[in-house]
């Protein structure tokens, strides 16, 4: 027990003590007798009685709190060792020649069903597994789901033209993908139109843990 348990034990005790004695004294002079109902060994017993109570109150306490520190350790402790083998998927732009020129020309006319061609690359310190994005093949064709396998870190997938997604008020560039102990993430980058110069502009990459898999199939 700490310090401070034991310390309210033995006051909670004493006080106890202190009653017996303070009634012992009134029925002395007639005032309240109750102790004289009661003999040396059962008040001992009244005593003892409290203090197991006490006692058991505390220690299921201190067992409560033990067992949520020792639960809140080992999902800490989980936590480190699976961060320690996770990917992180960058979205990265890998149009070049004839197809900077029709991304451009989507830009202008604000036609985001062309979608942009990236590369997609594991920046984390494990592998991706599962990893998969909706991909266009034409602006007259849903975008369909594409399956990028498993990228190892460093490693990057073939370019691919991503679809931009829609969600709320914004555009994104979105995939998805799994770490070797199956938890799944998405990672995402918003994507606007630069009013000077008619291109696309890449936000900063966001990566979150999901249990959803918003990739159609």
């Amino acid at each position: 027990m700490k310090r401070n348990e034991i310390t309210g034990l033995v006051v909670a005790v004493v006080a106890l003590v202190l009653l017996f004695v303070g009634l012992e004294a009134l029925s002395c002079y007639g005032i309240w007798d109750v102790t004289s109902k009661l003999n040396t060994g059962q008040i001992m017993e009244v005593i003892v009685l409290f203090v197991l109570v006490l006692v058991t109150v505390v220690y299921a306490k201190r067992t409560s709190e033990i067992g949520t520190a020792t639960r809140e350790q080992a999902e800490e402790m989980k936590r480190h060792r699976y961060d320690a083998v996770r990917p992180i998927i960058d979205i990265e732009r890998s149009s070049s020649g004839e197809e900077q020129i029709r991304e451009a020309m989507a830009a202008r006319s604000r036609e985001m069903s062309y979608g942009l061609w990236c590369v997609l690359r594991d920046i984390g310190v494990g592998p991706a597994t599962d990893v998969h994005a909706n991909t266009v093949i034409s602006t007259f064709e849903d975008p369909r789901p594409d399956d990028f396998g498993t990228i190892e870190v460093g490693g990057s997938s073939q370019a691919a033209r991503l679809s931009i997604e829609q969600k709320g008020d914004r555009t994104y560039l979105s995939v998805w993908y799994r770490d070797v102990h199956s938890r799944r993430f998405e990672s995402r980058r918003e994507v606007n139109v630069n009013q000077q110069s008619d291109s696309w502009d890449l936000g900063s990459l966001q990566v979150e843990e999901t249990a959803i898999e918003e990739c159609s199939k």
